[in-house]
């Protein structure tokens, strides 16, 4: 969990106060490196991805009930957590919408192929809207 606590000073002091968080003032690369820890992508990145042969595991569901967790229900079950902490970290303000867009799609899973065959259609449909202006 990404915790980040930002404490204005209160103290009556002569020196001038900046506008813009501390925490803002970090370089872009050390919050690239917070992001990524705090995503979990290490765990999604290894390479001991579950096969048929990994074993499942015992699990409280939501109603208290004991029942197995395959380790595709695991994977995807960490896959999900990471993207909502990455939807949360764009969504906490403009500096980190920007620092965290590669984050969103830095790894894709597809589980159907053709889910796949749409992404490539809609990248190469907007390739074709997208145009790119030059000034000679």
């Amino acid at each position: 969990m990404l915790t980040v606590i930002y404490q204005r000073n209160t103290d009556l002091t002569d020196e001038p106060m900046d506008d813009e968080p501390p925490a803002l003032t970090l370089p872009s690369e050390i919050w690239n490196r917070i992001f990524d820890l705090a995503s979990d992508e290490d765990v999604i990145f290894q390479y001991g991805l579950p096969t048929v042969m990994a074993e499942s595991a015992w699990f409280k569901n939501a109603f208290g009930e004991w029942t197995l967790r395959s380790p595709q229900e695991a994977i995807n079950l960490v896959q999900r957590r990471s993207y909502s902490t990455k939807k949360a970290i764009r969504w906490t303000c403009r500096a980190f919408r920007q620092i965290g867009a590669e984050f969103m799609y830095r790894c894709l899973f597809f589980n159907d192929p053709g889910r796949l065959q749409k992404l490539s259609d809609a990248l190469d449909e907007s390739a074709h809207v997208a145009t790119t202006k030059t000034n000679s």
